[in-house]
């Protein structure tokens, strides 16, 4: 609703802008017409307004209109008509408006007088286009130096590591997850489509089915605490602030709403941190997810004056703690459960992504084959697929869904599902794996699903995470901080088995 009353306000502007500009060259046009000869008189009075209405109207109405653009969007719903202009803008306007009105006046008794309301009325028409735009391209008209401002910088020396995931809505309700979507959906990492095209198909026709349709979904996941990607994240970051120590400090940070990874990058700011670690929530890498993390880490810190130090923790599909935390996870999840046929079920990727060159799909086939040695599991026994497929393109596959129908169809009767991309349980794992894929299997003819819990805040996994952040600092540290930590983990990564000539096409999939 805010942004719509902003969007009417700005072409209210611009029509009036137009309306005035017509009026001046009006004006401009008699006056000449009367006297072709005192042409210099026209330029001088087009110089005038253009003096007062560009000049001054940038900095009284732009800036005006900037000022309240950011006013509209921190108050609190509902919002009230007289809420959306501070009284300085209409006094500045009531005024304007009256000079205009006077200066109408005065063109009835003579030319030059037309000359003088001519260019003010240019002037302002142009200054309302200004605020008009200010608007729509408010960092056209943002200050030349637009760090934040901060004390004078003090090396500290310490170290600040931001623990990045996807995100999630705030409510499950309709509107905040409109609001989760246009974010989300409005990544050019995420989405590669030409941005034209985009905004029209996302804002007519996905986000307003969408919000309704996902707004239901996360009704089923959601708790009391809140969301679970939330909950089990704020806790994943206080067990890995408790072992790591007081001289990194540890913050959550969510790619799209809140809290956000610029908010966690303030965070730390403040607290002295001049060098930060941004480790994503991703063990394989994908420009959709790890790339436009980075991205985000680059865009929060060069909001700084003094930009600290920044790393980004390298994907780690093969990592021994996090290859060894996945295997028990798995051991402890069958323990009473008599699994016939395992699963490896990964978030899916368009395939032309993966052809142009990102290695997502070569990364998910390594933590499969390495976990799949680690657990000793054998030819027959477990499956690679992928999941979460939308639109009409071709995605990664074999499909999660059709691998369980197969299943089905062989005769297979109790089967777990694994996700080793997802860090946290989350919408994707909960429901659409605990609960849609079990249902459709069970339709199949299958009597039991077993979904295995994410990784979570796991205790191993929480160990094998501090030591990947513990080497990804190694040379911020000083030897003493290092030797007062734990010892971080220093064994080879765990040997994989020749993997397929194109992962892409050729998925690894046994049946």
């Amino acid at each position: 609703m805010r942004r719509f009353v902003i969007q009417i306000a700005a072409i209210f502007w611009l029509f009036a802008g137009v309306m005035l500009l017509r009026a001046g060259i009006n004006h401009l046009r008699i006056a000449y017409d009367a006297e072709p000869e005192a042409w210099w008189k026209v330029a001088v009075a087009v110089v005038f307004g253009i003096f007062l209405g560009l000049v001054k109207g940038r900095d009284v109405l732009a800036k005006s209109a900037l000022r309240n653009k950011r006013r509209i969007s921190k108050l609190p719903a509902p919002v009230r008509p007289w809420q959306f202009y501070t009284p300085t803008f209409f006094c500045v306007l009531a005024f304007m408006i009256g000079l205009g009105q006077l200066l109408k006046l005065l063109a009835s008794t003579g030319h030059t007088a037309r000359l003088i309301v001519g260019g003010v009325d240019c002037g302002i028409g142009g200054a309302l286009f200004l605020s008009a735009f200010a608007y729509w391209f408010s960092k056209a008209f943002a200050p030349p130096n637009p760090w934040v401002k901060e004390p004078a910088p003090v090396k500290t020396g310490k170290i600040g590591v931001i623990l990045a995931n996807l995100g999630t809505p705030t409510a499950p309700t309709p509107r905040a997850v409109a609001r989760f979507l246009r974010e989300f959906l409005s990544d050019p990492r995420v989405i590669e489509v030409p941005k034209v095209i985009w905004v029209v198909i996302l804002n007519l026709f996905i986000v307003p089915y969408r919000r309704f349709t996902s707004a239901s979904l996360y009704k089923r996941v959601f708790t009391e605490e809140g969301s679970p990607l939330l909950v089990i994240g704020r806790r994943q970051v206080k067990d890995l602030q408790s072992r790591l120590g007081e001289d990194i400090t540890v913050r959550l940070g969510m790619r799209y709403g809140n809290p956000s990874i610029a908010g966690a990058m303030a965070d730390l700011k403040s607290l002295g941190c001049d060098r930060v670690l941004v480790v994503p929530a991703y063990p394989q890498y994908s420009g959709t997810t790890s790339a436009s993390i980075y991205d985000a880490g680059y865009q929060a810190a060069s909001r700084y004056r003094m930009v600290p130090a920044l790393r980004f923790a390298a994907p780690y599909p093969t990592d021994p703690g996090y290859i060894k935390a996945l295997a028990e996870t798995y051991k402890k999840a069958i323990k009473d459960f008599d699994c016939e046929h395992l699963l490896f079920s990964y978030h899916s990727i368009p395939i032309t992504y993966a052809e142009r060159g990102d290695p997502y799909a070569t990364q998910c086939v390594q933590t499969t084959k390495a976990v799949v040695q680690a657990l000793g599991l054998h030819r027959g026994e477990w499956s690679h697929c992928y999941q979460s497929v939308f639109g009409l393109d071709p995605w990664l596959g074999p499909q999660t869904d059709s691998v369980l129908k197969k299943l089905a169809d062989k005769g297979v009767k109790r089967v777990a599902v694994i996700c080793p991309g997802f860090l946290v349980d989350c919408l994707e794992t909960i429901d659409e794996i605990g609960e849609v894929s079990r249902d459709l299997f069970l339709a199949e003819g299958g009597e039991e699903l077993k979904l295995i819990p994410c990784l979570n805040d796991d205790p191993t996994w929480v160990a094998a995470l501090a030591d990947i952040i513990e080497n990804e600092c190694l040379g911020w540290r000083t030897p003493a901080a290092i030797e007062a930590g734990q010892e971080t983990n220093s064994s080879e990564a765990l040997e994989v088995s020749e993997q397929p000539a194109n992962p892409i096409r050729e998925v690894v999939c046994q049946e």
